[in-house]
């Protein structure tokens, strides 16, 4: 299954194809995702994850064509 992911501050990713798309296994969880991103510690701890707009548990299940997005806690003026 694909879920569309926007990563913090446009951050690139292997994990991502070409156009932002994770292939991911039937019954992942979005902390599932989170895992596979690796995002370095620190910016892991500033952003808020969402899934599909909504601020939900790490352990909600994904289907496919879901979107995964980060909403940075801090931002500087």
């Amino acid at each position: 299954m694909k879920v569309k992911v926007f990563t913090p501050f446009g951050l690139a990713n292997q994990k991502l194809d070409d156009r932002g798309w994770m292939e991911l296994p039937e019954g992942a969880t979005l902390g599932m995702a989170v895992s596979r991103l690796g995002l370095p510690g620190l910016l892991s701890k500033l952003c808020m994850v969402r899934l599909n707009g909504e601020s939900l548990p790490l352990d909600t299940p994904l289907k496919a064509g879901d979107v995964i997005s980060y909403f940075a806690l801090l931002r500087g003026g």
